[in-house]
């Protein structure tokens, strides 16, 4: 499998770090901004090489906020690219636009939530059937953001940027989402108890 990788920041390059170890796969071309050189892949700052080159099948989307990781990923399924995606901003557009778009195409696109798929949880799944009814699940995710400082004094990053599909919610709460859902399946019914402020949730309690 050939890859062309989307971003090389902290998740781009635990991804390539990842690929580099195993003989499946392969980081054909990395898509960076910076001059940098690695061993096994192409640097290119043109995305348009990576959907053009036949050679690759999958495009690893490591960008991290809405815009313009989404034109990106679109352009890519359009190009007959599979797709695998770090971006949690993504799923705002994933069953209305991105999911038909690949069952059109015949491709795969997958979330990259990793801890649905670690042998733990996998261990949890099982498990559970034999403890008896469960009344109730209490999941937490806090930590108090690198960004909050900034947000504070009016320089919004994308974390917290409400048109970068950002906040408490799509930033940490996808994960107790993914743990719960994969546990139990769909919800009958949500409701979501936020703290807002300046537009975003900040904090919340999501009940389902």
């Amino acid at each position: 499998m050939k890859i062309g990788l989307l971003g090389f920041g902290v998740v781009g390059r635990g991804v390539y770090d990842i690929i580099a170890k195993r003989d499946d796969m392969q980081v054909a071309k990395v898509l960076c901004l910076e001059d940098i050189t690695l061993p096994d892949a192409e640097v290119t700052r043109d995305f348009q090489s990576i959907i053009c080159d036949d050679s690759i099948d999958t495009v690893v989307e490591a960008m991290g906020g809405l815009h313009p990781a989404y034109e990106f990923v679109r352009a890519a399924m359009e190009a007959g690219k599979n797709i695998v995606t770090s971006n949690k901003a993504l799923v705002c557009t994933f069953y209305d636009e991105l999911m038909p778009l690949a069952k059109e195409k015949g491709l795969i696109i997958f979330d990259a939530v990793t801890m649905v798929h670690m042998p733990n949880y996998e261990k949890i799944r099982k498990l559970i059937k034999e403890i008896g009814e469960i009344k109730m699940v209490d999941i937490n995710f806090s930590q108090y953001s690198s960004r909050y400082d900034k947000f504070k004094k009016g320089i919004v990053l994308p974390a917290l940027d409400k048109k970068m599909a950002g906040g408490a919610l799509m930033d940490l709460g996808i994960y107790n989402i993914n743990f719960t859902m994969g546990l139990f399946g769909k919800p009958k019914k949500v409701s979501y108890y936020a703290n807002i402020q300046k537009g975003i949730d900040t904090s919340g309690v999501l009940v389902m």
